[in-house]
């Protein structure tokens, strides 16, 4: 039987609240019961276990989230583009498993660091241009609770100084998985999860032309169709 990991993953590119409310969207749409599906898979996982997933309450592996998309059945997604790219901050409340707020108060400086090197490389990712294009750099303040200037001096610093652990951080993730419904989770702070997210409206019926990916893939796979890739290192 599954069981959640006692270590927060750090790396996971999934926020796990946005992860169950997209379950539970799509179990109401199917009008299946936690009973109904826990049956189908002759009880590997449990009806509370699924609850508490659907609460958004537990620390799952990228496995074990393939294996809950494909129980639900979520519907595939087109691939990410940058023109259809938005970055936002979810005030949704922040649960127990994901970066606590006592943790990122001991050391602010080196959080917010880290913050602004995985935003970076997430950026780079799906071919967003920090330099010339339209970009808004709003959320990504909100997150780290700073003016819109110091949040874009700590982005460029780190580009300076870091290129070195962008690259690490681009290779720590590539392979990860991305639900593209949940959109891709940057970070979390006290006051949100940062996310990059595809824009309503996109995809669906008619958008085939987008390059369709499945509903859990990896990040990689998710830029691929686009040619949008990050650069050879």
């Amino acid at each position: 039987m599954p069981h959640a990991s006692l270590a927060i993953d750090c790396d996971r590119l999934v926020d796990p609240g946005r992860f169950g409310a997209a379950l539970h969207r799509a179990r109401l749409a199917s009008a299946e019961s936690l009973t109904g599906l826990s049956r189908t898979i002759e009880g590997r996982w449990l009806p509370d276990q699924l609850m508490t997933i659907e609460r958004g309450r537990s620390d799952l592996s990228d496995r074990e989230m393939s294996e809950l998309v494909e129980l639900y059945g979520l519907r595939p997604q087109p691939a990410w583009r940058c023109a259809e790219v938005d970055l936002v901050l979810d005030r949704s409340a922040v649960s127990d498993i994901t970066v606590p707020s006592r943790a990122i108060a001991s050391d602010r400086v080196d959080w917010l660091s880290d913050l602004a090197r995985r935003f970076t490389a997430l950026a780079m990712f799906v071919g967003l241009d920090m330099v010339s294009g339209p970009f808004n750099i709003t959320a990504l303040a909100a997150a780290m609770e700073t003016s819109i200037g110091r949040a874009t001096e700590i982005v460029l610093r780190e580009l300076e100084d870091s290129p070195e652990l962008i690259v690490e951080t681009v290779t720590q993730i590539e392979d990860r998985l991305v639900i593209s419904e949940c959109g891709i989770l940057i970070g979390t702070s006290p006051t949100g999860a940062l996310l990059l997210t595809q824009r309503i409206g996109v995809g669906g019926p008619g958008s085939e032309g987008a390059g369709a990916i499945g509903a859990a893939c990896r990040l990689s796979e998710a830029v691929a169709a686009t040619g949008v890739a990050p650069k050879q290192r």
